[in-house]
């Protein structure tokens, strides 16, 4: 049998207020943030990679208006500061949800799966072979001759094929573990977003050989 949750008070008036609620249907006061709601549930999602950014869009203006801190401009401290923290983790939600390597961060962080995401070194030998290989003609491209620019943008468009490639990767992934819950499949996840983190900060790399030649 569930178990119901017993309603807490409201921080202002002290009546009970449902779980998840924004507002104190007593004394229409905002309320924190349930710290416990993931960027799905605040987006009326099911968790998953493949994410209707429309609907994530459209959800995001309606609640943008219900918290917008102008709209508490005159009350208390406090309520000015639960404004800013439902907009800040709105915004958040938002940024996460509608960048294909963030999400996948991000759900790999909700099943527990460990995260290096500050490492600049792939963890895959083969891959890293190739990041060599990558760094290793960029380097060489000498920016002074005519066709520099063509050879960006060919060496862009090679990774930005990569990178499209790794997204559909991910999904299919995703949507296996789903089905499956096989933590291996977590571990492939993983190797993947790997590749995508690296190619994501060549194309970086890459805009700024483009600033520099410009």
């Amino acid at each position: 049998m569930a178990t119901q949750t017993s309603p807490q008070p409201c921080w202002s008036c002290r009546g009970p207020i449902q779980e998840l609620a924004p507002f104190c249907p007593t004394c229409n006061i905002i309320q924190p943030p349930d710290p416990t709601q993931n960027y799905f549930g605040v987006f009326s999602l099911t968790p998953g990679f493949n994410v209707d950014n429309k609907q994530v869009e459209t959800l995001y203006r309606e609640l943008q208006q219900q918290f917008h801190p102008d709209r508490f401009a005159t009350k208390s401290p406090t309520e000015r500061r639960y404004s800013m923290e439902h907009v800040t983790r709105l915004n958040e939600g938002l940024r996460t949800l509608g960048d294909p390597l963030a999400l996948a961060v991000y759900l790999l962080q909700l099943f527990g799966h460990t995260v290096n995401s500050e490492s600049n070194t792939p963890s895959d030998p083969e891959f890293l072979m190739e990041v060599m290989e990558l760094r290793e003609a960029l380097e060489d491209l000498d920016l002074s001759q005519d066709d520099a620019s063509d050879s960006l943008d060919n060496m862009r468009g090679d990774i930005e094929q990569k990178c499209v490639k790794e997204i559909s990767e991910l999904n299919t992934l995703f949507a296996g573990y789903f089905k499956e819950k096989q933590s291996a499949t977590l571990d492939t996840v993983a190797k993947v977003v790997d590749r995508l983190r690296y190619h994501n900060r060549f194309l970086e790399e890459l805009d700024q050989r483009e600033e520099s030649l410009f």
